[in-house]
Protein backbone atom coordinates (compact mmCIF):
# COMPACT_ATOMS: atom_id res chain seq x y z
CA UNK A 1 0.00 0.00 0.00
CA UNK A 2 2.65 2.47 0.97
CA UNK A 3 5.65 3.08 -1.24
CA UNK A 4 8.69 3.82 0.87
CA UNK A 5 11.40 6.10 -0.56
CA UNK A 6 14.71 4.52 -1.40
CA UNK A 7 17.87 5.63 0.30
CA UNK A 8 19.89 8.25 -1.57
CA UNK A 9 23.12 7.11 -3.13
CA UNK A 10 26.11 9.37 -3.57
CA UNK A 11 28.69 8.81 -6.25
CA UNK A 12 31.68 10.02 -4.24
CA UNK A 13 35.05 8.88 -5.52
CA UNK A 14 37.89 9.61 -3.12
CA UNK A 15 40.86 11.47 -4.58
CA UNK A 16 44.42 10.41 -3.82
CA UNK A 17 46.49 13.25 -2.37
CA UNK A 18 50.22 13.28 -2.99
CA UNK A 19 51.86 15.98 -0.88
CA UNK A 20 55.23 15.84 -2.65
CA UNK A 21 53.65 16.21 -6.06
CA UNK A 22 51.59 19.15 -4.81
CA UNK A 23 54.69 20.91 -3.45
CA UNK A 24 56.58 20.27 -6.67
CA UNK A 25 53.77 21.70 -8.81
CA UNK A 26 53.44 24.84 -6.69
CA UNK A 27 57.22 25.38 -6.70
CA UNK A 28 57.33 24.97 -10.47
CA UNK A 29 54.44 27.38 -10.89
CA UNK A 30 56.11 29.98 -8.64
CA UNK A 31 59.39 29.66 -10.54
CA UNK A 32 57.73 30.16 -13.90
CA UNK A 33 55.83 33.26 -12.73
CA UNK A 34 58.92 34.77 -11.11
CA UNK A 35 60.89 34.09 -14.30
CA UNK A 36 58.21 35.78 -16.39
CA UNK A 37 58.11 38.77 -14.05
CA UNK A 38 61.90 39.03 -14.13
CA UNK A 39 61.91 39.05 -17.95
CA UNK A 40 59.12 41.63 -18.10
CA UNK A 41 60.93 43.75 -15.54
CA UNK A 42 64.16 43.66 -17.50
CA UNK A 43 62.37 44.80 -20.67
CA UNK A 44 60.71 47.63 -18.76
CA UNK A 45 64.04 48.63 -17.24
CA UNK A 46 65.75 48.65 -20.65
CA UNK A 47 62.90 50.66 -22.15
CA UNK A 48 63.12 53.17 -19.30
CA UNK A 49 66.88 53.50 -19.77
CA UNK A 50 66.45 53.93 -23.50
CA UNK A 51 63.88 56.67 -22.95
CA UNK A 52 66.20 58.45 -20.52
CA UNK A 53 69.13 58.33 -22.95
CA UNK A 54 66.91 59.63 -25.75
CA UNK A 55 65.86 62.56 -23.55
CA UNK A 56 69.48 63.36 -22.73
CA UNK A 57 70.48 63.21 -26.41
CA UNK A 58 67.54 65.42 -27.32
CA UNK A 59 68.49 67.99 -24.68
CA UNK A 60 72.12 68.06 -25.85
CA UNK A 61 71.02 68.49 -29.47
CA UNK A 62 68.70 71.34 -28.48
CA UNK A 63 71.49 73.05 -26.53
CA UNK A 64 73.87 72.80 -29.52
CA UNK A 65 71.23 74.26 -31.85
CA UNK A 66 70.58 77.16 -29.47
CA UNK A 67 74.31 77.89 -29.16
CA UNK A 68 74.76 77.74 -32.93
CA UNK A 69 71.82 80.06 -33.59
CA UNK A 70 73.01 82.57 -30.98
CA UNK A 71 76.51 82.54 -32.45
CA UNK A 72 75.04 83.05 -35.93
CA UNK A 73 72.82 85.90 -34.72
CA UNK A 74 75.77 87.61 -32.96
CA UNK A 75 77.89 87.23 -36.11
CA UNK A 76 75.25 88.95 -38.26
CA UNK A 77 74.67 91.70 -35.68
CA UNK A 78 78.32 92.69 -35.19
CA UNK A 79 79.81 91.96 -38.64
Amino acid sequence: MFKLPKAKQYNYIPVYYNEQKEKQETAQQENSTSYEQRIKGSFRHKKKLRNQTEVVKSNIRLLIIIIALTALALYFLYF
